[in-house]
């Protein structure tokens, strides 16, 4: 097999696992140890692919990056439409992404899209759709600083209902950098004044790891320099409060 990801998901909705190989095909398990392989000439050898039901009737569609980005629609019965005004909406021209890209940021009942990562000039770029239903995208003005070769996730780190965002990567001027971005609740967001370590192919992951009701972060990289964050309290205010754990291991 050349380069991709393969996959474990219930694309039919019939209560067992199916298999997504390598951006090449759908195969549906039918049961009793027999699957059957959907051919879609669309889908490319060297892909990613990032599964949600952006359209809210039930079953999991997908975003599929491969030499272009595909919306397809599942339309039940192994059936999928490619959205092709979903590729007219998009600025974005990507080489390589950083993104978790399914995200309900505006609390509207559906998912929004967020894209990040290198264009073919070799520069970062971000942006963020909000979904304004019926296949549709709109473009949305944001003032993230755009990374790649890093980590982007969702997280809702303040526990006021609304997804804020962490970025962690390398920026256009080749500079290190992690930030994390407080959702307002008004379609906008606020970079917050939070030093954490500036880490290449930095990798970070939140849990509640000391079970007091707010998500804990782990942060791990590379660095000219080692240091250990064990439960530091980096930032207080009246409404929040951001604590670090963090290894980082000095390349061999």
């Amino acid at each position: 097999m050349k380069t991709g990801n393969s996959y474990f998901v219930d694309f039919d909705n019939d209560g067992d696992l199916d298999i997504v190989g390598n951006g090449l095909s759908f195969i549906r398990n039918d049961g009793n140890e027999v699957f059957t392989t959907i051919e879609n000439s669309k889908f490319s050898i060297n892909s990613t692919t990032y599964f949600a039901d952006y359209d809210n009737d039930g079953d999991l569609d997908f975003l599929h990056k491969g030499d272009s980005m595909i919306l397809f629609r599942n339309d039940g019965s192994s059936i999928f439409t490619d959205i092709k005004a979903f590729q007219k909406q998009l600025k974005y021209d990507e080489t390589e992404y950083t993104s978790t890209p399914w995200c309900d940021y505006d609390n509207d009942g559906d998912l929004d899209l967020l894209l990040s990562g290198l264009n073919q000039n070799s520069e970062p770029e971000i942006y963020l759709y909000k979904n304004a239903g019926k296949d549709y995208f709109v473009d949305v003005d944001n003032t993230f600083k755009a990374v790649t070769k890093g980590t982007t996730e969702w997280i809702d780190y303040n526990n006021d209902g609304h997804y804020d965002l962490m970025l962690s990567g390398t920026d256009f001027n080749g500079s290190l950098a992690s930030n994390l971005y407080k959702n307002n609740g008004t379609g906008d967001f606020s970079l917050l004044n939070v030093k954490f370590p500036n880490l290449f192919n930095g990798k970070f992951s939140w849990g509640d790891y000391d079970s007091d009701g707010d998500p804990d972060l782990i942060i791990s990289g590379s660095s000219v320099e080692t240091k250990q964050f064990l439960k530091k309290p980096l930032i207080r205010s009246s409404e929040m409060m951001v604590r670090i754990i963090s290894l980082i291991f000095q390349p061999i």
